[in-house]
């Protein structure tokens, strides 16, 4: 379930991480938001690179062509006119959270801070949840 305190200071804790593939990116950002709230950290197993080309190869070599194939081949999609604050979504390969309106991705230039993008811009949705996911 939702915890909105959780969502915030989550988002708030992580604020000026720099970012880094494997250590500090998409999967990272969603999973460990997923971890806090669920427990479960769906994306472990696709964080063995430390480059971009890294990335797309860990998930080549799992079966998916892109973010939205993993996404879509293991989560619900969501309409992303019924997305809700802490549902997951896609923008331009980019794994981000929804936070109403906008949703919050990772700033992959450094400036150690949040991309905030408009929710109906991104490509795809996903609810992530125990219950429907398995």
């Amino acid at each position: 379930m939702f915890n909105q305190d959780q969502f915030y200071q989550y988002i708030n804790d992580n604020k000026g991480k720099p970012f880094k593939y494997g250590v500090w990116d998409c999967f990272v950002f969603v999973s460990g938001y997923y971890k806090l709230r669920q427990g479960i950290d769906y994306f472990r197993h696709l964080r063995s690179y430390t480059t971009k080309i890294g990335y797309f190869r860990v998930l080549r070599n799992n079966g998916y062509s892109s973010v939205t194939d993993l996404m879509d081949n293991n989560f619900c999609s969501n309409s992303l006119s019924l997305v809700k604050r802490g549902d997951v979504v896609v923008y331009d390969d980019c794994l981000g959270l929804c936070d109403g309106i906008y949703s919050i991705f990772l700033n992959q230039d450094n400036n150690f801070d949040y991309s905030f993008i408009q929710t109906n811009k991104c490509g795809s949705a996903y609810i992530v949840d125990r219950a429907t996911n398995g």
